[in-house]
Formats: structure tokens, sequence, C-alpha cells
């Protein structure tokens, strides 16, 4: 493996808390965590210093990452070159208020829009999740990619 490819080794960051501190942010926090039954409310992939994520404020963006106490890291291994590509064809893209009616036991997905956890399963996979996500799901997918 190059010097490159190490340096730009793509991980899933999981988000133990509220991405803002104001107080429909962590109710939305606390919703997704008791509904999901799960520590993470929100996901995103890390390659290089930028985060790659679906948030319902932007949909499909990326921002500069800051590791802090509130994220936890996961090697997942993989083509971040690929992720990348897949990330180009799907910034700007809506957040997908209609898969979540999937936590609520009813079947739907919009492939046109994104939820987190979503996009997350797409740059790791490079296919379209068929299913609901979860938090779980995408560690079971990293620890699956190591072996």
């Amino acid at each position: 493996m190059d010097a490159a490819k190490k340096l730009r080794s793509m991980k899933l960051a999981l988000r133990k808390g509220p991405t803002n501190p104001a107080w429909n942010h962590r109710l939305a926090a606390w919703l997704i965590r008791n509904r999901l039954v799960s520590r993470y409310s929100h996901g995103g992939i890390v390659i290089g210093s930028a985060l790659y994520h679906a948030n319902a404020s932007h949909g499909v963006t990326f921002e500069h990452f800051e590791d802090g106490p509130e994220w936890e890291l996961f090697e997942v291994g993989g083509d971040d070159m690929k992720a990348m590509r897949l990330f180009g064809e799907h910034i700007g893209s809506g957040y997908d208020w209609f898969s979540l009616a999937a936590f609520a036991l009813i079947p739907a997905r919009d492939s046109r829009r994104w939820y987190c956890f979503e996009l997350c399963w797409l740059l790791m996979t490079g296919k379209n999740p068929t299913e609901r996500v979860t938090p779980e799901d995408l560690l079971l997918l990293a620890i699956r990619n190591k072996s």
C-alpha cells in the first residue's frame, strides 16, 4: 500500500450525542438513540480530514472533521477513492426523511435522498442499501471488511 493511500484511509465516524447544542438537536439525538437502541445518533465517513455525511440541515455534504470525545472512529478498509467518487455523485442530494419511516416499521426507501447511516453504507460498500441501516449494521460491516 502506498503512502498516499495510507494517509487517506477510510473511517466510520459515529457520534454519541447531538451535532448542535440547540434543544431540537438534543431531542432528535435522544429520539434516534432510543428508537435504535443505540449509543449513536449520527454517522459519517472520514477520509483524510473531511467528514462525508448527510444531515437534516444540508442533505449530503462534507465538512472539516474535528475529532472529539463525542465521536468514535472505526477503521473500515474499503476503497476511499471509490467512496469519494460515489459521494461526488450524490453531494447536494436532500435528506431522506421518507426512509426514516422504516424505523417506524413502515417499509419505505427513497433512493434519491439519504440519511446519515444510508450514506455510510453506500460509501463503505459501493451499493445502495435496500433495507434500513443502523449504526450497528455499519459496525458489523466494518468488522467484516477488516477480516
